[in-house]
Parts: structure tokens; C-alpha cells; sequence
């Protein structure tokens, strides 16, 4: 029996890759903000956490760096 591929509307399928990589995308976010935490929390210099923080960012989005970073400030002290 041949069976067919089942069609799958293109905005669902939209849907389903942008929520995938949104949820990697916030894992990853709260990774490196832990990452940072910690670092600053050990006594890093703030210069070598800002190139920790680009050096984990595509390049492709540095507008997102602005979130990162303030999303980060509340981390660093915890």
C-alpha cells in the first residue's frame, strides 16, 4: 500500500519552527545569563562580561543584545 505524506499547511508549519526556535532561544538566553551571573558573581571584569555577552550572540542579531543585556542585569546579582 502506498501510503502519501501528510500535507501540512504551510502556517502551521511556520508556527511549529518559530515556537521551536523560540523555546531554544530562551533556554539558551537563561544558560548564558546563569553564565554571566556567576562570572560577575566570582569577580570578572565588566569588559570581559560584555564580550561573553556578544561572543554567545549571533551576529546576525546584535539588536537582540539590547534585550540580552538588560535581561541579564537582573541575573548577574542574584
Amino acid at each position: 500500500m502506498n501510503k502519501s505524506r501528510q500535507h501540512i499547511p504551510y502556517p502551521e508549519l511556520f508556527q511549529a519552527f518559530t515556537d521551536a526556535a523560540s523555546q531554544q532561544l530562551q533556554e539558551q538566553t537563561s544558560k548564558t545569563c546563569h553564565l554571566l551571573a556567576k562570572s560577575a558573581y566570582e569577580g570578572l571584569e565588566e569588559s570581559l562580561l560584555q564580550r561573553l555577552t556578544y561572543a554567545t550572540l549571533p551576529l546576525s542579531d546584535l539588536k537582540f543584545s539590547a534585550f540580552f543585556g538588560q535581561a541579564c542585569k537582573s541575573e548577574r546579582y542574584r
